[in-house]
């Protein structure tokens, strides 16, 4: 999906970077926030590796694609353990997107 201008030209915002870059951030922090209020199931991996772009499965440390290499790897496996997790819902508790406890 992109954003074309009037002139057919990928428009440029006022951050400098084109419409199509700045929709794709957009998507992307919307995602982010998807992923980190589920949490209580596969949302912590999702986040960590991202999901399969054909059957939306969360993906892992072993999964054929995309093709990483193995540093990068360990480190998505660190955050995934280390990362405390609990304040990231604190977080969307705080803003009243979340009810402690729902599903």
């Amino acid at each position: 999906v992109g954003v074309a201008g009037e002139d057919g030209k990928a428009p440029v915002t006022s951050s400098g970077r084109s419409a199509d870059d700045e929709y794709q951030r957009s998507i992307g922090a919307l995602f982010a926030v998807y992923w980190l209020m589920r949490l209580d199931g596969d949302g912590g991996q999702s986040f960590s590796f991202g999901v399969d772009t054909s059957s939306w499965a969360p993906l892992s440390a072993n999964s054929r694609t995309p093709s990483r290499s193995s540093d990068e790897q360990a480190r998505r496996g660190a955050f995934l353990e280390q990362v405390k997790w609990p304040l990231f819902e604190e977080v969307l508790v705080s803003a009243g997107m979340l009810i402690p406890g729902s599903n």
